[in-house]
């Protein structure tokens, strides 16, 4: 049988050192430190921009694609995820253990995706600061899910140098 399309997925490249120059694990520990102090300062101005817009009478003008009253509380339950998943990834980046680093791949590709979906519709293109912290949040996330995939999947434990200590059988000549 002949196949339609001869396409094959490129492959993603294998990182030994985060940023080229710190170890991997180390890497992901501070990029986790940064993702965890960035969602724990925008977790407040969530919650007050849900209560503000769910207590104001103010028009809510035009929605084109959903309401805030339902829009909000769905990024302040991911931002919420996104902190308890950023403790879970600290957790096995500390230990080494990557069960808590598949757990956490898992789940935050899954709350990064709903996330996006749910801001792009309230994306406003006016707002240049708010969207370049936004982007670099996401780039951010973005960069640390491609390092704990490569700790987890892509990388292999074996060394490629292997060093002899002592080598019991010497040749005269």
């Amino acid at each position: 049988m002949k196949k339609l399309c001869d396409f094959k997925c490129p492959k993603i490249p294998v990182v030994r050192k985060c940023c080229f120059c710190i170890p991997t694990y180390v890497g992901i520990a501070v990029f986790g430190y940064a993702d965890l102090t960035l969602a724990l300062v925008a977790f407040p101005m969530l919650m007050y921009e849900m209560v503000d817009e769910l207590t104001s009478d103010k028009p809510r003008g035009e929605m084109r694609y959903s309401d805030p009253a339902v829009h909000l509380p769905v990024i302040v339950a991911a931002a919420l995820a996104d902190i308890v998943l950023t403790v879970v990834l600290l957790i096995g980046a500390h230990r080494k253990n990557k069960l808590l680093l598949k757990i956490y791949f898992y789940f935050a590709t899954i709350s990064q995706l709903v996330t996006l979906l749910a801001d792009l519709p309230f994306y406003d293109y006016s707002a240049h600061r708010k969207n370049a912290v936004y982007l670099f949040y996401v780039g951010l996330n973005i960069y640390l899910l491609f390092l704990v995939h490569n700790v987890v999947y892509v990388r292999e434990d074996k060394r490629d140098i292997q060093y002899i200590a002592y080598d019991q059988h010497q040749v005269t000549v």
